[in-house]
């Protein structure tokens, strides 16, 4: 899969006629990564922002600004052990998204 670019010029012309024929030269940049690492990536993305969301928590109905938040809810074990493990797995998908070699065909 590449991009590619396509440049018109008006090189040939038709001397019977008098008329301008555009003729196309094609010039192709590969992707710097395949479709698999992009996909990845975004995997990846999706992951850390599950785990942001998993320590954000629930609302806690705070009415004043001199209220405290309930222990149970700041130290609870989605807040300190399973959000933190999500968001280092999203960092080890995009990792090995970026390391991972685009594979060529030729």
């Amino acid at each position: 899969m590449s991009k590619k670019a396509q440049i018109k010029t008006n090189l040939d012309i038709d001397k019977a006629d008098s008329k301008y024929t555009e003729t196309t030269q094609t010039y192709s940049t590969p992707l710097l990564f395949g479709k698999k690492n992009y996909h990845l990536m975004i995997l990846g993305l999706v992951v850390i922002f599950l785990g942001y969301g998993l320590m954000m928590g629930t609302n806690n109905d705070v009415e004043s600004l001199t209220a405290t938040f309930p222990k149970e809810d700041v130290y609870s074990t989605r807040r300190i052990v399973i959000a933190p493990i999500v968001i280092i797995l999203g960092f080890i998908i995009e990792l090995y998204a970026i390391l991972s070699i685009k594979k060529t065909s030729e």
